[in-house]
C-alpha cells in the first residue's frame, strides 16, 4: 500500500469513528429518554435501567448481610425495615438470579446511590462496547462503521436501556480473543474467566480456552478458585448450594412461559410440551450445543490457525437452543460471525449476521426502530459484502434494507393466533409451596398473572425465526471452515486480517 493510500485509509477510519461517536451519543440520549420515570416524586428513578436495578439490589441486600435470593429482604434492597423505601424500589424489583460471585461484584455498585451506580454501569457498558468495535474491526478487517452497525441496536441500545450484563460479557469475550491473537495468555485467561458473569456463556468458553490453549490454564484455574472463594465469603456455603439446587431451576421455570425468550425450552413449551419436559429438552440442548461448540473451537481454530476463535465459537453455540436464553444473549454470536469474515466473505456468514442485526417485531408505536433497523442492516451489508465494486455494495445494501422492510412488515401482520394460553398464577403458587419465599418463585407467580406476556402466539414464534436462522447459518459456516486451508486460502485470509494468525498450540 502506498503512503498516499495509507493516509487516505487512516482519514477514512477516523471519519468512521467520528460518525460512531455521534451515533453513540444519539443512542445514549435515547437510553436516557427511556429512563424518564413517573412524574410522582416518590417513584424517582423507577424506570432507570430496570434490569440493573435487580443487580444493584442483590448487591445491596448482600451488603446488608441478608439473603438476596429471598423475596422479603431483596424487595427492600438492603433498606432496614424501619426506614422508607427509596423511589426506585417502590415500583418493584425483578429477581436477580445471579451466581454468588456476581452478587459480590455488584456489592461495589451498591455502595453508591442508585442513579450514580446506574450511570457508572452505563459508562462501563459503553467502554466495553467501544473496545469491542475497535478490536473486532482490527481482527476481522470489517470497517468500524460496519461493526458498529451490527452491534448498534440489539447489543448497544437494547442492553443499555435495561442495564443488562451482555455488553460486559461481550467486552470480556473480545478481550480474550484479542489477547489470544496477540499471544497474551495471562490476559486471555483472566478475560475468559470474566465471561462467567453470564455462566451459561462463560462455562463453555472457559472449558474451551482451558483445553485448547494450554498456556491459559494457570490463569483460568486461579480465576476459578478466586470466584469460588469470593462466592463462599459473600454468601456462605449453604447459599451457594441453594443457588445451584433451588434458585437456578426456579428461575428457569419462572421465565419459561415469557414470550420474549429465544430458548428451545420456550419453543417446546409453546408447541405443547409440559413445563418440566420443555426444560429438560432445553437443558439437554444446551449441553449438546456447548459440547459441539467446544469441539468446533478446537477443529476450526486449528484449521484456520486462529487462536482468537477459541472463546468465540463455544459462546455462539451455547446461545442456540438452551433452557433460558434472551435476545440480549444471542447477540454474542454476532461477534463470532464478524470474526469469521476475516477468513471468508461467504454469504452464509454475512447473511447470518445480518439476520441478527435488526429488531424484527416492530409495533406501530416503535416505528423509529424500523428506520434504525433498516439503516443498520444496510450499513452492515455494505461493509461486509465481498464485492470490491461500490455499485454492487450499494445494491446489496439497498436490497438488504428492502428485504428487512418487507419481512418485518410481514411478521408484524402475522395473525395473533394463540398457540398456548397463560398458566394460572394461583395454581402455580400452590405448586411452588414454600419456594414462593424465593425471588424466582415469587416472580414466577407475578409473571403468570401478566396475561399478554405469557400468552404464546404465532407471531411470537415467527418473529424469532430470523434470529434462529442467523445463528444456525453462523454455526454452519463455522463447521464448514473446519477443513484445513490451502496455502493460497490462508494467504488470502491473512491479507484480509492484515497480519498472519497465531497458530493454536
Amino acid at each position: 500500500m502506498s503512503v498516499l493510500a495509507a493516509t487516505a485509509q487512516k482519514i477514512q477510519t477516523r471519519a468512521q469513528y467520528a460518525v460512531i461517536a455521534v451515533l453513540t451519543l444519539l443512542i445514549v440520549l435515547q437510553v436516557v429518554q427511556s429512563w424518564s420515570g413517573p412524574a410522582a416524586p416518590n417513584l424517582q428513578y423507577a424506570n432507570v435501567a430496570r434490569d440493573f436495578k435487580a443487580f444493584y439490589c442483590a448487591g445491596a441486600t448482600a451488603n446488608a448481610h441478608k439473603n438476596p435470593y429471598l423475596e422479603a429482604p431483596f424487595q427492600r434492597c438492603g433498606v432496614p425495615e424501619n426506614q422508607p423505601l427509596p423511589g426506585f424500589v417502590r415500583s418493584g424489583v425483578w429477581p436477580a438470579p445471579l451466581p454468588p460471585y456476581d452478587v459480590a461484584f455488584f456489592r461495589f455498585f451498591a455502595l453508591f446511590p442508585y442513579h450514580v451506580a446506574a450511570s457508572l454501569w452505563l459508562l462501563l457498558s459503553l467502554a466495553a462496547l467501544w473496545f469491542a468495535v475497535i478490536a473486532i474491526s482490527e481482527m476481522s478487517g470489517v470497517a468500524p462503521l460496519g461493526v458498529f452497525a451490527a452491534l448498534a441496536l440489539t447489543l448497544y441500545y437494547g442492553n443499555l436501556v435495561w442495564g443488562q450484563i451482555p455488553p460486559i460479557v461481550v467486552g470480556a469475550l473480545v478481550t480474550s480473543a484479542y489477547a489470544l491473537r496477540r499471544t497474551s495468555y495471562l490476559l486471555a485467561g483472566i478475560s475468559s474467566v470474566a465471561t462467567l458473569l453470564e455462566p451459561n456463556i462463560g462455562v463453555p468458553v472457559c472449558i474451551a480456552v482451558f483445553l485448547w490453549v494450554p498456556r491459559t490454564r494457570l490463569a483460568i484455574a486461579a480465576g476459578a478458585v478466586v470466584l469460588a472463594l469470593v462466592s463462599i465469603l459473600t454468601l456462605g456455603v449453604a447459599m451457594n448450594v441453594s443457588y445451584f439446587r433451588t434458585i437456578l431451576p426456579l428461575q428457569a421455570m419462572s421465565q419459561l412461559p415469557t414470550n420474549n425468550q429465544y430458548s428451545l425450552a420456550w419453543l417446546a413449551y409453546t408447541l405443547g410440551a409440559s413445563p418440566h419436559i420443555a426444560l429438560q429438552i432445553g437443558s439437554a440442548s444446551y449441553i449438546v450445543m456447548a459440547v459441539i461448540g467446544i469441539w468446533l473451537a478446537r477443529s476450526a481454530s486449528r484449521a484456520l490457525r486462529a487462536n482468537e476463535l477459541v472463546p468465540l465459537i463455544p459462546a455462539g453455540a451455547a446461545v442456540f437452543g438452551g433452557a433460558y436464553v434472551h435476545l440480549t444473549q444471542t447477540n454474542v454470536a454476532i461477534v463470532l460471525g464478524l470474526l469469521l469474515l476475516a477468513y471468508s466473505r461467504s454469504p452464509l456468514i454475512w447473511i447470518g449476521v445480518a439476520l441478527q442485526v435488526p429488531v424484527w417485531l416492530i409495533f406501530t408505536s416503535e416505528r423509529l426502530f424500523r428506520l434504525e433497523s433498516t439503516l443498520a442492516v444496510a450499513t452492515f451489508v455494505f461493509f461486509a459484502a465481498s464485492s470490491d465494486l461500490l455499485r454492487r455494495r450499494l445494491t446489496a445494501a439497498a436490497l438488504a434494507g428492502a428485504v428487512f422492510l418487507v419481512l418485518s412488515s410481514a411478521i408484524h401482520h402475522v395473525p395473533r393466533v394463540i398457540l398456548r394460553g397463560p398458566e394460572s398464577p394461583v395454581a402455580y403458587a400452590r405448586q411452588l409451596g414454600a419456594h414462593r419465599e424465593f425471588t424466582a418463585g415469587a416472580d414466577g407467580v407475578r409473571t403468570r398473572a401478566d396475561v399478554p406476556y405469557t400468552t404464546e402466539t404465532l407471531v411470537s414464534v415467527v418473529s424469532k425465526v430470523p434470529v434462529w436462522l442467523g445463528l444456525a447459518m453462523i454455526l454452519l459456516a463455522t463447521a464448514r471452515l473446519r477443513r484445513p486451508q490451502s496455502s493460497a486460502e490462508f494467504s488470502v485470509a491473512s491479507s484480509v486480517r492484515g497480519e498472519s494468525a497465531q497458530a493454536v498450540e
